[in-house]
């Protein structure tokens, strides 16, 4: 599969996850319900750093603890049930390295459509 094609394909998962968490009171913005919160944007414009810096694992678990739906994205897109279950049981290195790399690459899309299509132009 050629870059361009993946890319295509992983933006439109992080657009539909972002529709999902759009539903949801506790992502959307209470006055302009067709935006995601403004902290949650921010929150997502640093996850990509997040989770290079501290390590799949802890990234997945501080969202398993603070933005349970998010962490259900993650899981939609890596196609993985019990992501934080599953990562501590990884015994392979090179695994954990290709999980780590398709969650960085799944977090820049969310934190560019969130910005491009569900924040608040006010906001800005």
């Amino acid at each position: 599969m050629s870059v361009q094609k993946r890319d295509i394909i992983v933006a439109k998962q992080a657009r539909e996850e972002l529709k999902k968490l759009l539903e949801d009171k506790d992502y959307r913005d209470e006055k302009n319900q067709q935006y995601l919160k403004e902290d949650f944007i921010h929150f997502l414009n640093g996850l990509p750093v997040f989770i290079s810096q501290n390590g799949l694992l802890q990234a997945m678990s501080f969202i398993s603890d603070k933005k349970k739906k998010l962490l259900y994205s993650f899981e939609n897109h890596l196609n993985i049930k019990n992501l934080v279950d599953t990562i501590i049981d990884l015994n392979n290195l090179k695994e954990y390295v290709i999980l780590q790399t398709r969650a960085v690459e799944f977090s820049v899309w969310l934190k560019q459509i969130a910005n491009a299509l569900y924040k608040n132009p006010a906001s800005q």
